[in-house]
């Protein structure tokens, strides 16, 4: 291994067999800062890891998690639409903080935001709505993980 430091920049070169020769470069903090750090790296390397001590406590798997979500509907734009996603939505406890409809006709497509909810409710109200003969297609959802939505 060759590390090579200047002013601002810190360049190190990995060479074996298996891989030829790889150089990774960037800026840096300096020659000895930047030496201590791969030597210290090369040491916990080639030290074996402490072993993880028994545990006797059981920890709770999270399988489902509360959520904001976006969603996007590909629709025929036909009246009552709207209305019998939300109800769908409602029923499983999703509630919608901005909707909106791009589009006309059998080429409709509606965009939504819903509240935060557990994400396997609103994964049920997606199935359903998937089933409705107005869908063109499923609805492709995700969740959203900031509070503004700008």
């Amino acid at each position: 291994m060759i590390c090579s430091c200047q002013r601002d920049s810190n360049a190190v070169t990995v060479e074996s067999d298996a891989i030829t020769e790889v150089t990774l470069s960037g800026p840096g903090a300096g020659g000895p800062q930047t030496a201590s750090a791969v030597l210290g790296d090369v040491i916990s390397a080639m030290i074996p890891p402490a072993s993880t001590p028994e545990t006797s406590q059981r920890l709770p798997i999270v399988d489902d998690v509360v959520s904001a979500f976006y969603v996007r509907m590909d629709v025929a734009d036909r009246p009552g639409v709207l209305a019998q996603v939300a109800q769908i939505l409602g029923l499983q406890g999703a509630s919608v903080k901005s909707v909106v409809q791009k589009g006309l006709g059998e080429r409709a497509r509606l965009v939504m935001v819903v509240h935060p909810l557990l994400e396997s409710k609103f994964y049920a109200a997606v199935d359903m709505i998937a089933g409705l003969d107005f869908m063109r297609s499923r609805p492709r959802a995700i969740r959203v993980i900031e509070e503004e939505f700008t």
